[in-house]
């Protein structure tokens, strides 16, 4: 079975002029992020190299007026900073690893067998270029998505009581990323902004620009949901008041 992708007009085009200009559609034309994105953003353990001073390896101390120390924490680490969709107006406050904004378009698709083709309605993340169909009357796709999927990946982290320096922060281990839940957001109407507000309506949390019980091709669906922190992760580094810092080669 094969399925192929999309060019062409559709009911969809209306939704683009309304709320994008066209440099800003181009500048969203990216395919959604995946929890592999905050890979290269999380922080990432350290050790410490021998002979580092007299410092003693300890849990995070509470009195973070003493003198930095070496201290090796395991915890879970967490956005320090709250995370925002600006173009919908859709935030969380601080925690999540991530933001994501997950857009589907309501779209035709070819499905070959043995040489045979049929063509269903199906929504799906990426465009579906209907000009490469064997039967292209009556299967006209949008040319392109008004909004793309998207994940707004946090910034600063905490971990524990401390929070990470900036140059601990820049990178997250692999196994914060990877163990990450995704949990689904529920979003409502009020949080948009007027121009979107009047284009979409919800259903189950879930913004729809069409009709959610009987979608037309073009139409589209905007699904919302955070990366949730759920696995320890053991960091050893410099704590200097509560900040934790890599230690110093």
């Amino acid at each position: 079975m094969t399925r192929r992708a999309t060019r062409g007009a559709t009911t969809g085009q209306w939704l683009a002029g309304l709320v994008l200009s066209a440099g800003a559609a181009a500048g969203l034309w990216y395919a959604w992020q995946n929890r592999a994105t905050l890979t290269a953003r999380l922080p990432a353990a350290a050790s410490a190299p021998a002979g580092a001073g007299t410092a003693t390896s300890s849990p995070a101390r509470k009195d973070v007026a003493a003198k930095p120390a070496v201290v090796e924490i395991n915890d879970i680490v967490r956005g320090a900073s709250p995370l925002r969709d600006a173009q919908f107006g859709v935030g969380v406050p601080a925690g999540p690893l991530g933001l994501v904004r997950t857009v589907e378009m309501f779209q035709w698709e070819e499905r070959c067998t043995n040489g045979r083709c049929g063509y269903v309605k199906a929504w799906s993340g990426e465009p579906v270029d209907s000009a490469a169909f064997r039967e292209r009357k009556g299967h006209e796709n949008t040319a392109r998505f008004p909004f793309r999927s998207e994940t707004f990946a946090a910034k600063e982290f905490r971990i524990g009581n401390l929070a990470l320096d900036a140059a601990f922060a820049a990178r997250i281990p692999a196994a914060s990323a990877a163990s990450a839940a995704s949990t689904p957001m529920p979003v409502r109407i009020a949080q948009l902004p007027p121009n979107l507000a009047a284009t979409f309506r919800e259903r189950d949390g879930v913004l729809y620009a069409g009709d959610p019980a009987r979608p037309a091709v073009g139409d589209l669906r905007v699904r919302y949901s955070t990366l949730e922190p759920n696995a320890p992760q053991r960091l050893k580094g410099v704590q200097d008041g509560d900040r934790l810092k890599p230690v110093p080669p």
